[in-house]
């Protein structure tokens, strides 16, 4: 089906950080649709080139019947919506850069939460959309009343800018679809990520900006189940928590003590704090760590962890074993998020020294010698093969030697020329 709709808005994409044509007055959006078939496959006519979108469940990945999908393109650029009439799913729109003709599009499951939230690939030029001006809250929800039973807001997010979306009016632009609003801070730098929000009609009255916090607070480390882009990168995401040192490798050399240091970050944690969090080794015999577990939260302190390390046994080398620190809610259970650091040192050669070894039974050949002898030691139990270390001292002459072994029954027999020994 087609059918051309006169529309008063520019709209273009920014891909690739590139502008695709300059706007033009007024000009038009073409609205083509189709519904996916049995196969879970909806094939769009888009300004002459065929789009295949494969329509998958965020939840099952099973692909998915009768999801209607319209892409609109506006000078030179398009964007998605796609709804599910039975309701098992909230509806998303989202850019549609590059030339593929064939589109992976992951439906986000219907909550008892009434909405969903996922991120998606691409961004939007909002100075090339209609502005609607600064909308607080209010404003927002009858904008989404007024559209029908769902409504997506695209939320422009800065990283840098983590807490911008909360309790604060926001520009809003139009879009060509009447459901679909794009949001941004009035102060911004940068084009920012794409958060994008699919609400029923059931929660258009408790939305508020915040929620989107809380779900990037909660969703850094989990599975990407709602993935519109097939590469979804939360990197950027507002962590709850943080480890210093950050690198994912700390050396620590000869040293037998590592300090990390956990923080907490966000003040909207979802599930709330505070968490427990449980470190653990994958050698346990060789390292320990203290504490094993602590709380943290919104109004901890840092918290100090101590990972020691016990060298005794080991060969002269290099090692490495992994730190695990897994949070944990009474409300939610297991938190995703584990971190993990990989801990690296070294064991360095360990050059012997001599020791005293047992009393040795030691005679002398003569008894009293005297200048021109041949003195004979004669000495008994050491180790088979010891080697036994001999000094001698005398006013006029001094050697050692450390050549001398015990035999295989543990005695020891050496001679000494006393010529010209006084």
């Amino acid at each position: 089906m087609m059918r051309k709709v006169a529309a008063l808005f520019l709209f273009t994409l920014v891909l690739g950080g590139c502008a695709l044509l300059e706007p033009a007055p007024a000009p038009e959006a073409v609205l083509d649709s189709a519904v996916s078939g049995t196969e879970g496959i909806a094939q769009v006519n888009a300004g002459g080139a065929a789009l295949e979108f494969t329509t998958i469940d965020g939840i099952s990945g099973e692909r998915v019947a009768g999801i209607e999908v319209q892409v609109a393109a506006a000078g030179g650029a398009r964007m998605v919506y796609a709804a599910d009439p039975s309701g098992a799913h909230v509806p998303v729109a989202v850019p549609l850069p590059g030339t593929a003709a064939v589109r992976r599009l992951v439906m986000p499951p219907a909550t008892d939460l009434g909405y969903n939230i996922t991120t998606a690939a691409g961004s939007i030029d909002p100075l090339l959309l209609e502005p609607l001006g600064l909308l607080d809250e209010g404003q927002i929800r009858n904008r989404m009343r007024s559209a029908g039973d769902f409504a997506v807001l695209i939320y422009q997010y800065n990283p840098d800018q983590p807490l911008a979306l909360t309790n604060a009016p926001l520009e809003a632009y139009a879009t060509p679809f009447p459901q679909v609003t794009v949001l941004r801070p009035p102060v911004m730098e940068g084009s920012g990520a794409l958060l994008v929000a699919g609400i029923a009609r059931g929660s258009f009255g408790s939305w508020e900006h915040i929620l989107v916090d809380r779900y990037l607070a909660g969703r850094i480390g989990q599975p990407p189940a709602t993935d519109l882009s097939a590469d979804l990168d939360f990197g950027w995401a507002y962590p709850v928590f943080e480890i210093f040192p950050g690198e994912a490798e700390i050396a620590l050399g000869t040293d037998e003590r590592a300090l990390l240091m956990v923080n907490w970050r966000s003040p909207n944690p979802d599930p709330p704090g505070p968490w427990v969090f449980f470190v653990s080794t994958d050698d346990e015999e060789r390292f320990s760590v203290e504490p094993q577990s602590f709380a943290l939260g919104p109004d901890s302190p840092p918290q100090e962890v101590i990972v020691s390390v016990n060298r005794q046994g080991l060969a002269a080398g290099d090692y490495t074993t992994t730190i695990y620190i897994q949070p944990f809610s009474e409300a939610f259970g297991v938190i995703e998020q584990t971190a993990q650091r990989t801990l690296s040192f070294a064991v360095a050669e360990v050059i012997p020294t001599p020791t005293l070894g047992p009393q040795a039974e030691v005679a002398f050949v003569p008894t009293t010698p005297r200048e021109g002898d041949v003195l004979t030691v004669n000495a008994a139990g050491f180790t088979p093969g010891e080697a036994v270390l001999i000094t001698f001292e005398g006013g006029a002459q001094s050697f050692q030697d450390s050549q001398s072994t015990a035999d295989t029954e543990g005695l020891f027999r050496y001679q000494l020329d006393l010529q010209g020994v006084s």
